[in-house]
């Protein structure tokens, strides 16, 4: 049976592999995406830029709640089609979001400058940056409901710090609010009907823990 790390260590090479290809290779030339009036009445907090990059952490925390259990292979098919449904939607339909001066203390101007250099200026909408956040909280309902209730509240400082940060607008959100919720849907749609069984269910794992 294959290794949990090896199991993530695939999927992550696998999003690398879509989500930067989607990014070199669009079908058309990317659209330049114009601020709402709620976009321009948030404000620019570039110290929240932490937050947006507790993703890694929060996908981390996620996948260690989740070791032995049903929400473990929930997860990851659930990420899997929200990578693959935004590849296809960046490839298609490119935008991107101006990217400001940074003017912050050093150890955020640095961390802007890492996030800029590694992190395509072109896929924008959906934000997968949401629809991980949000398919990370869910993936434990309702075996664990304390527990989504914490993932939840460290989504929502995720989502709020896309805004903040200015790596996306409003409609961003909203389509990876919406493509988050079609992959949930399917993930459990897989699992409710047996047709994929992942290695980490097939040892007779438990289906719940209490938190």
């Amino acid at each position: 049976m294959r290794s949990p790390s090896v199991t993530l260590a695939l999927a992550y090479a696998v999003f690398s592999v879509l989500y930067l290809g989607a990014a070199a290779m669009p079908l058309v030339v990317p659209i330049t995406l114009p601020p709402s009036v709620l976009d321009a009445a948030i404000p620019r907090l570039p110290w929240t830029v932490w937050a947006y990059l507790s993703q890694f952490p929060f996908l981390g925390f996620v996948y260690w709640q989740a070791q032995g259990t049903v929400a473990w292979a929930r997860n990851l098919r659930g990420m899997l089609v929200a990578t693959v449904i935004s590849a296809v939607v960046f490839v298609v339909l490119p935008t991107r979001i101006p990217r400001e001066a940074i003017d912050a203390d050093a150890a955020t101007t640095v961390a802007f400058s890492l996030l800029y250099g590694a992190d395509p200026a072109t896929n924008c909408l959906p934000s997968l940056h949401v629809s991980l956040a949000l398919l990370g909280a869910s993936g434990f309902w309702p075996e664990r409901p304390r527990l989504v209730r914490v993932c939840l509240a460290w989504a929502a400082l995720i989502t709020i710090s896309t805004l903040t940060t200015k790596q996306h607008y409003a409609v961003d959100i909203l389509a990876g609010i919406v493509v988050g919720g079609v992959a949930a849907w399917l993930a459990r749609r897989v699992e409710s009907s047996g047709w994929v069984t992942l290695s980490t269910e097939s040892e007779s794992l438990p289906r719940t823990r209490t938190s």
